[in-house]
């Protein structure tokens, strides 16, 4: 998100102004995420279960006891499982589906470094021709 606005707004305004905007936006993220509860998820595995259930109904909208309840029970289910089921480095190449995964995304990073992607963004506005392209200049169409 914060690319595209620097895009969209940054030729039109100065670069301390950018800067500004850019900041107004990390200081509402935190504001605003700093009320955010604990993760229940989190909280079990330190063996909060008080805090875990206040999170989740948070979380929940106050949906009440039995909702809460239920979906705490699969959590704890779900702990348990992972922590008696240790995973290895093997589990990545021995699984097919996590195999297909870290060759996808292995794939993608390779494919994005070795295109020269980062340099094409970097330099567009200043290889495309002086043209306009409708109602766009070069910097619009970066």
């Amino acid at each position: 998100f914060g690319v595209l606005v620097v895009y969209v707004v940054g030729p039109y305004i100065s670069y301390s102004m950018l800067a500004i905007s850019c900041m107004t936006l990390t200081l509402l993220y935190i504001i605003t995420f700093s009320f955010m509860p604990e993760s229940p998820y989190y909280l079990l595995i330190i063996n909060d279960e008080k805090e875990a259930y206040k999170s989740l109904n948070w979380l929940r909208g106050g949906k009440g006891k039995p909702y809460v309840d239920d979906e705490m029970e699969k959590i704890k289910c779900s702990i348990k499982t992972q922590l008696r089921e240790k995973g290895s480095i093997k589990d990545v190449f021995y699984n097919r589906g996590n195999r297909k995964a870290l060759i996808i995304s292995e794939v993608y990073a390779v494919s994005k470094r070795l295109t020269g992607a980062g340099v094409l963004q970097a330099y567009v506005s200043i290889t495309l021709p002086p043209l306009t392209f409708g109602l766009f200049n070069p910097n619009d169409c970066v």
